[in-house]
């Protein structure tokens, strides 16, 4: 959720977003239930590519865990629930769901149908947008997590997040799913990685060199790697939940903090990395971005494979962020000017406070 001052945002935090969109497309260019180019089944066990497409799901899996870091340590201190950011991000995602609906049809890569139609309604708050159902849901609970933060000590505040962590990462990775069964893809992991962000920001002592947080996250991912190799947990490796997963990601996380810049270009950027998402993930058009477009499922064997990653992450990327460009400008001199002076769309709940409408 994009504020209106991104210019002047910290270059490294936003370089990090740039960064885990980046990982996301390889987790999705892996994954064949994506539209991605491989599984890992069609990879003869044992052979280069079967280990190097382990490593870069291991590698790239922390992406979701970083993003939520960065909105708890930014969004800590935050006392307001804005109704316009939650129907911005709505209108975003019901619009690029209309327009690729339509292109799928258009194009006929979908057959205008009530199982079609079905599916289209579904993508609404299924699928690929899992990620956006679940981070309005966090964004409308900030205020009152802020409430929870702000009433207890540190003591207090280092207790909870390691209970959770116990209960919700450690205790599901080691022993039993029985304290969440989502993977880490629900609202509890979200609260907790929330959490140990407001956490950092709140009491950052982190005074240690990049290079060690850095050895952190590759040391957790390695873990992850042979984790999914060879399975030594309760969980699947790529759980979100992974107690290395969130390790790894808060040790990234931690990299990027011990930096300090500002670059236009990259919070330009930045500003479009959820849309990316949204655009790249829609059910009717990912097989075809990566099999059909990009011919990515040839390269189950091939010696050229990191190559046709990299080649088939940056197209994607750079298509789609051209894409949302064009839709913000049309967006801003339509729905936008339409909705920019209503009560509704400008109201905003003050917890703890009064309520105004703006």
């Amino acid at each position: 959720m994009k504020e209106k001052n991104y210019l002047d945002r910290q270059s490294n935090f936003e370089l990090l977003r740039i960064i885990c969109i980046f990982m996301i497309l390889i987790l999705h260019y892996c994954n064949s239930n994506m539209g991605g180019a491989l599984n890992i089944k069609n990879i003869p066990e044992g052979s280069f590519n079967y280990y190097l497409v382990r490593v870069f799901e291991s590698f790239s899996i922390i992406a979701v865990n970083c993003f939520i870091l960065i909105t708890g340590f930014f969004s800590y201190n935050s006392k307001k629930i804005k109704v316009k950011k939650v129907i911005d991000l709505i209108c975003i995602l019901i619009f690029y769901n209309i327009i690729i609906y339509v292109f799928a049809l258009g194009m006929k890569l979908q057959k205008f149908d009530s199982k079609s139609f079905e599916t289209f309604i579904e993508t609404m708050h299924s699928g690929g947008s899992w990620f956006i159902v679940i981070y309005i849901i966090l964004y409308m609970m900030i205020p009152f997590l802020n409430i929870i933060i702000k009433s207890i000590n540190q003591k207090q505040f280092k207790f909870l997040i390691i209970f959770m962590m116990i209960m919700f990462s450690i205790y599901p990775t080691f022993l039993s799913n029985t304290t969440v069964k989502d993977n880490g893809y629900g609202i509890i992991n979200f609260i907790l990685l929330y959490f140990i962000g407001a956490y950092i920001s709140k009491y950052k002592k982190n005074n240690k060199n990049a290079i060690i947080y850095f050895l952190i996250y590759v040391i957790m991912q390695t873990l992850t790697f042979f984790n999914s190799i060879k399975s030594f947990t309760n969980v699947n490796a790529f759980a979100y939940n992974s107690i290395f997963n969130i390790i790894g990601a808060i040790g990234l996380f931690l990299t990027f903090s011990r930096f300090n810049f500002k670059s236009r270009l990259i919070n330009t950027i930045s500003q479009h990395v959820l849309e990316i998402y949204i655009i790249h993930v829609n059910v009717f058009i990912c097989t075809y971005i990566w099999k059909d477009l990009l011919h990515s499922d040839k390269y189950y064997t091939s010696n050229h494979i990191t190559l046709n990653l990299l080649k088939s992450i940056g197209i994607v990327f750079i298509v789609c962020l051209i894409i949302d460009i064009i839709r913000k400008k049309i967006y801003s001199c339509t729905i936008e000017k339409i909705i920019k002076n209503n009560k509704i769309y400008n109201y905003e709940l003050i917890i703890g406070g009064d309520v105004t409408d703006g």
